[in-house]
């Protein structure tokens, strides 16, 4: 599998929902984010939107693109379960969750609540926290414990 790095003259800030509630992505042509940082979601055919703060929905949670994607096109996003090379030049592989770190102000690798490795390792996507937590140790709740470590 081959990783791109998604040019940065073509890179649109991509973003995806998960509805907390049905459990299920949402559509992406029933989702908005204004300039400040206001979510709106089209609920069941609605045409009006109702405007949510990102940071304090319940409901919903906003996913952020890391600016890579596969050889399909298919990008990888904060919370996915990737296999990734250990070492450079080995053919060593692990899994990890992707992760934004607010202290490093990127994303990163992590597993059982540790820093393990940079996005630049990444094989390939193999689940995500969201549908198939179960594919790595400790699940959604491993990925959460390093979220209040750095914040």
């Amino acid at each position: 599998m081959v990783i791109k790095k998604i040019q940065k003259e073509k890179m649109i800030r991509k973003f995806k929902v998960w509805d907390k509630g049905n459990k299920k992505w949402i559509d992406d042509t029933d989702i908005a984010i204004n300039q400040k940082g206001l979510l709106f979601i089209r609920h069941e055919g609605q045409v009006e939107f109702s405007p949510m703060s990102l940071t304090k929905s319940e409901n919903f949670e906003v996913v952020y693109s890391i600016g890579l994607e596969d050889n399909n096109g298919e990008g990888f996003y904060n919370g996915d379960i990737v296999r990734f090379r250990t070492k450079a030049g080995t053919l060593e592989e692990d899994t990890a969750f992707i992760k934004w770190s607010s202290i490093l102000f990127q994303f990163i690798l992590i597993k059982d609540g540790k820093l393990i490795g940079y996005c630049d390792q990444i094989l390939e996507k193999i689940g995500s926290i969201y549908k198939n937590s179960n594919n790595l140790k400790g699940g959604r709740q491993n990925f959460k414990s390093y979220t209040h470590r750095i914040n």
